[in-house]
C-alpha cells in the first residue's frame, strides 16, 4: 500500500492535468480529496471497521470517484 497509494495519487493529478490543462483547476480538483479520505476514516472509525486491505482500496477508489465528479462539476461551472 505504500507504492499504491502515492503512484494512484500522483496518477489521479496526471490524468487531471492532462484533462484541465490548468494547474490551478487540477489544485481546485485535489482539494476535495482530503475532505473525503478524512470523512472516509472517520466512517470508519465510527462504524469500528478494520482497516483491511479491502477498506484501503474502497479509499483509493473513493479518490478517483472524487476526482471524476470534481472534473464534471469544472464542466458545468467553468464558463470558457
Amino acid at each position: 500500500m505504500y507504492l499504491v497509494i502515492p503512484l494512484t495519487f500522483a496518477l489521479i493529478l496526471f490524468l487531471l492535468y492532462a484533462n484541465t490543462r490548468s494547474a490551478i483547476k487540477t489544485l481546485i480538483v485535489i482539494l476535495v480529496i482530503p475532505f473525503s479520505v478524512v470523512g472516509a476514516l472517520w466512517a470508519v472509525y465510527v462504524l469500528e471497521y478494520n482497516l483491511s486491505i479491502a477498506v484501503w482500496v474502497g479509499i483509493v477508489a473513493l479518490l478517483g470517484i472524487d476526482a471524476e465528479t470534481g472534473v464534471f462539476m469544472l464542466l458545468y461551472f467553468d464558463p470558457a
